[in-house]
């Protein structure tokens, strides 16, 4: 690995997203993509904007939130409650810092979304802390940290329930072993 390379992954970085400075962490690539791809998640922001005009009292649901850039990108746009899911205890103290600049109501659930009573398995985790991958780390195996079915986590926060805008980037578990869509 390069000097450079070394200084960029271990050195605190930053994003301006509208009104919001976000930490972002080391060896972060959201700076890099927005450089080089000009209209790189422009589309989330429109379409919370569109959306939210037809239906003002929207709310909308972020999972896999990662440090609160989608939840800025929405905010940017219109005045929209955001339920932030996101269960790496590494970006979790990032999140919660970034999103403290939203006045208006940004939520976090620190959870993992998955079948309820599976469990991650803290040390098979790719990538913590960046853009975690729990690909090969979901197990029912009662050890680690416990994943949360949407509508347990619903029921937690029911306000979120007839949400209008999601966004779901879980790094290749979108769809769990053994998952059948009816």
């Amino acid at each position: 690995m390069s000097f450079l390379s070394r200084i960029r992954r271990e050195l605190p970085q930053f994003v301006n997203i509208g009104q919001y400075r976000l930490r972002l962490p080391p060896g972060s690539k959201l700076n890099l993509y927005q450089a080089q791809f000009r209209r790189y998640d422009i589309a989330l922001g429109e379409i919370a904007r569109v959306i939210h005009k037809a239906y003002p009292t929207m709310c909308a649901i972020d999972v896999g939130a990662n440090v609160g850039d989608t939840a800025a990108l929405i905010r940017k746009y219109a005045d929209i409650p955001v339920l932030c899911i996101e269960g790496d205890k590494k970006l979790l103290p990032m999140l919660m810092e970034n999103l403290a600049q939203m006045e208006f109501e940004v939520v976090i659930e620190p959870s993992f979304v998955g079948r309820d009573r599976t469990f991650v398995d803290e040390t098979k985790i790719r990538e913590g802390g960046l853009n975690a991958s729990l690909v090969g780390a979901i197990g029912t195996v009662d050890r680690g940290i416990e994943m949360q079915s949407l509508e347990t986590i619903l029921l937690r926060h029911p306000k979120f329930a007839g949400a209008k805008l999601w966004k779901i980037d879980t790094e290749g578990c979108d769809l769990a072993p053994g998952f059948r869509s009816s």
